[in-house]
């Protein structure tokens, strides 16, 4: 098999240390605001609006009417 210069993972190596440094630090600033909003906004989360909402519907018998 020949070997492809420009594969993604040959393109990936030839970057400068301070390129994954800043990559590495937005990741970890965008896994910090997934998280959060997701456990925030969780319907297991017993306080986030959602679950409210679901719960109102459930009460008012309205399980799977948008």
């Amino acid at each position: 098999m020949a070997r492809q210069e420009c594969s993604p993972r040959f393109l990936m190596l030839q970057l400068h240390w301070e390129t994954w440094l800043r990559f590495a630090i937005w990741l970890l600033v965008d896994l910090a605001i997934y998280f959060t909003y997701g456990r925030k906004h969780s319907l297991m989360n017993p306080d986030s609006p959602p679950a409210q909402r679901a719960r109102g519907a459930a009460a008012r018998g309205n399980v799977g009417v948008n």
